[in-house]
Formats: C-alpha cells, structure tokens, sequence
C-alpha cells in the first residue's frame, strides 16, 4: 500500500443517498453543497479495521513507489451549506466496511 498516514473523508452510501434526496427536496439550483462526513480519518485506521475483522492473516507492507508526493496528507470537506439543510451523515465510514465484509461473508458461505 502507499501512505496509510493521509487523510481522507469517506462517507457511507446511504448517507449520500440521503444527502441527494435532501438536496432535490430544498436544494438551490446553481449552488455548491459539499456531501461529506467532514471527519477525515487515516487510511491506516480502514486497513487496520479490514485486517483486524476478516479474520485472516494479513500484512500491510507500503511500498515507496505507490507514495505520492504531491499527495495532500489531509482532505477536509466543508459541509455546513447541506447541513443547514437539515442533513447529516448517520453512518461511518467503518460501518460501511463491516457491512461490505458481512456482505462477502454471506455470499461466500452460501456461494
């Protein structure tokens, strides 16, 4: 992997189909609204989840030629124009991956 130490602002599906319908209810047209958690977390925190929960033996090695370095360490997202509109996110980030990862495991096991 490239650098786990960046951060990023993921947002579970459903919060952004929510946000949509939020938007196409009292939206305005023309205007920017920002659809994010607006709560960066380290990369490494999602691959340390995953690798702790599968429960399989996995090592995460980084590896220099997938580091960029014109990549920005942190990604912030403002997001208080939809939230004025009454939305905001009710899942995480890590929800998502758990409900991905129980996904799997029920195709796999009745594959």
């Amino acid at each position: 992997m490239g650098n786990l130490n960046v951060e990023r602002d993921f947002l579970h599906v459903e919060d952004a189909v929510s946000a949509y319908a939020v938007l196409l209810m009292k939206g305005k047209a023309g205007e920017i609204y920002n659809v994010a958690s607006a709560k960066p977390e380290k990369l490494k925190r999602y691959a340390d989840f995953l690798a702790r929960t599968a429960a399989i033996n996995v090592r995460i090695l980084n590896t220099k030629n997938r580091i960029r370095s014109s990549e920005p360490k942190k990604t912030w997202i403002k997001t208080s124009k939809i939230k004025a509109l009454g939305w905001k996110p009710r899942k995480t980030a890590i929800e998502a991956l758990r409900e991905l990862l129980d996904d799997w495991r029920r195709r796999v096991s009745h594959g």
